[in-house]
């Protein structure tokens, strides 16, 4: 009888075929966690995932059998499909690399948190944070401050290049003398570099997410105060809710410094008779910011993130509607906002208070509260609160270029059970709901303004839908300085940068906003002839500058994006407002005076 021949030994035993099927599942997962951290973040998820993919089926024809083998093996420790995808959707951070994330929180774009201290503080990363936010569709408030530390470096840069030939100009030393329109374009060349895709990028996104939680934010515009920490400080000392309140503040300060940045005093009183006056040396400005925070009560509001600031050389500052659209672009998305000047006390409760009169507000919620304050004598921390005052004159200033000023009239009644109506906003104090700031985004192209700015915004807001009315009780006090204070005002500033052209500088945003409100000789043709006239006059470049370019020396820039709304008609708001640019006058206005319409 033959005997069985023995069965060959098993190539390789069940304990080292486990051993090599772990192997090659390690192997397997450290390509795919590699591969991860090789995909650019910027691409969509089904891109990555593509991507991802195409690494694995780049192997050798024996890698591929190998991995299909694999496949078809069910492994307990192994990811599953679902899980895989959650990866490919969580947030990954791998030094400076972030993957996109669908589950990411609703204010993910408030992160990373902005520094408060010390003025000028880089942020991290901020090339990333501000492609991301003009390229990647994913905005973020430190890419956005990012674009705006970058405008008002280059701006910081060709104001001191512009002031060095202005004082050549002034002292015949220029080859080529510099124009009032030189400045002008220099400064629309960089908002058309630096603001205007900011703007389109932060339309397109939707940014930021609305939040319906009674959160306030306040729009502060700050140039050189003094007392910017006590507004800070009332504010949320008389809060209701000063968890709920964010504050964004752009602080133009005088930092010190030699020849164009040395610190001066505003034109001050200097003998008994009050006949003399001159412009002193200074130190430099306190900063409001500094003293808010470092103060034990208040300093958790700006740990919590509470506090955004976009510091500025007064050298920089062009004016108040330029600082308010800054500010403007702090909102972290919070659910009202609120516009006020820094040099102000609040009253007990004053955001619950006017939160409750916007809510009554016939036209809400596209109702927007606004007044002139009243100075600190005549104003009430504590009930009985000061009664509400409203806007209802205007009149056409001869001094001015015969723009529109809009005036106070009127004292609201004791009894009135809801906020009136009436046709203008204030600039100093607008109440709303935060969704005025996307239906009304304020306009970049308004450097150095003062007057005009009011009627501009009012106009806009009323044809973009929005109802204007006066709050029934002034829960904010205004300090009304006296020029024997001395303090400095930035068209001050502006003419010691460019002397003798501050008043020239002033009357150009006029051009636009005529031409925005419907001045009937201000069309389109005349304002860009007009425009031609000045660039024949102006300096003629022969470097890389941005403004060599002609277009820049008009006014009328982006007016489809900073113009007029659709909802109601520029012919109506005039009639509303009793409004007569032919004959240059405005009506009594009796039914704003007497709060009549709701």
């Amino acid at each position: 009888m033959k005997r069985r021949a023995a069965p060959p030994p098993p190539l390789i035993s069940s304990y080292a075929f486990q051993i090599l099927i772990f192997s090659l599942t390690s192997t397997l997962l450290f390509v795919f966690f590699l591969a991860c951290s090789l995909v650019d973040p910027s691409l969509p998820i089904s891109e990555i995932k593509s991507e991802l993919n195409g690494s694995f089926q780049q192997g050798s024809a024996a890698g591929s059998s190998n991995f299909k083998a694999a496949k078809s093996i069910k492994f307990p420790f192994l990811p599953s499909r679902h899980q895989v995808n959650d990866f490919f959707q969580s947030s990954i951070r791998r030094g400076k690399r972030v993957f996109s994330s669908s589950k990411s929180g609703p204010y993910d774009f408030l992160e990373p948190k902005l520094d408060f201290l010390p003025p000028f503080a880089t942020i991290a990363n901020v090339d990333e944070l501000i492609h991301d936010t003009l390229e990647n569709d994913r905005p973020t408030l430190a890419g956005i401050v990012g674009v705006l530390d970058r405008f008002i470096s280059d701006l910081r840069t060709s104001n001191q290049a512009l002031a060095s030939q202005a004082y050549n100009t002034l002292n015949n030393r220029a080859a080529n003398p510099i124009h009032p329109a030189d400045i002008r374009a220099a400064y629309f060349a960089l908002a058309s570099k630096h603001l205007i895709p900011l703007d389109k990028a932060l339309r397109q996104s939707e940014y930021p997410k609305l939040r319906e939680d009674g959160s306030v934010f306040m729009s502060l515009a700050a140039f050189r105060e003094h007392i910017l920490a006590d507004t800070m400080k009332s504010a949320f000392r008389y809060s209701s809710n000063p968890d709920k309140l964010y504050v964004g503040a752009v602080v133009q300060n005088c930092f010190g410094g030699k020849g164009l940045n040395a610190c001066k005093t505003g034109m001050q009183v200097v003998d008994a008779k009050r006949d003399i006056r001159q412009v002193m040396d200074a130190p430099p400005d306190e900063n409001g910011i500094e003293l808010f925070c470092s103060d034990p009560e208040f300093a958790k509001y700006c740990k919590a993130g509470q506090v955004r600031v976009l510091y500025m050389h007064e050298t920089e500052a062009i004016g108040p509607a330029t600082a308010r659209y800054l500010a403007s672009k702090l909102w972290g998305g919070e659910n009202y906002y609120v516009q006020v000047d820094s040099h102000l006390q609040f009253a007990k409760g004053w955001d619950e208070l006017y939160i409750k009169d916007l809510h009554l507000a016939k036209a809400f919620p596209n109702a927007i509260l606004s007044t002139y304050p009243p100075g600190f004598i005549n104003f009430r921390q504590e009930p009985p609160y000061t009664r509400g005052t409203r806007i209802c004159n205007c009149h056409f200033s001869e001094g001015e270029g015969n723009i529109l000023r809009v005036e106070m009239n009127g004292r609201c009644k004791e009894n009135e059970t809801r906020p009136s109506q009436m046709p203008f906003a204030g600039a100093g104090f607008v109440f709303a709901h935060s969704q005025l700031l996307r239906d009304v985004p304020y306009d970049p192209y308004l450097p150095w303004c003062f007057m005009g700015e009011e009627i501009a915004y009012s106009i806009r807001a009323w044809t973009s839908g929005w109802s204007i009315y006066a709050p029934r009780l002034n829960l904010i006090g205004h300090h009304y300085r006296p020029l024997k204070l001395g303090l400095p005002h930035y068209w001050e500033t502006v003419n010691r940068l460019f002397p003798g052209m501050a008043d020239i500088l002033m009357s150009s945003p006029r051009k636009r906003i005529k031409n925005l409100v419907g001045y009937p000789m201000y069309t389109k043709k005349f304002v860009e002839k007009e425009c031609q006239t000045e660039l024949t006059k102006a300096r003629k470049f022969d470097d890389e500058s941005l403004y060599q370019d002609e277009k820049f020396y008009s006014v009328l820039h982006n007016l489809d994006l900073y113009g007029l709304g659709s909802n109601r008609t520029l012919e109506d708001y005039l009639a509303f407002a009793e409004i007569n640019y032919r004959t240059r006058t405005c009506g009594d206005l009796k039914w704003c005076s007497n709060g009549e319409v709701e």
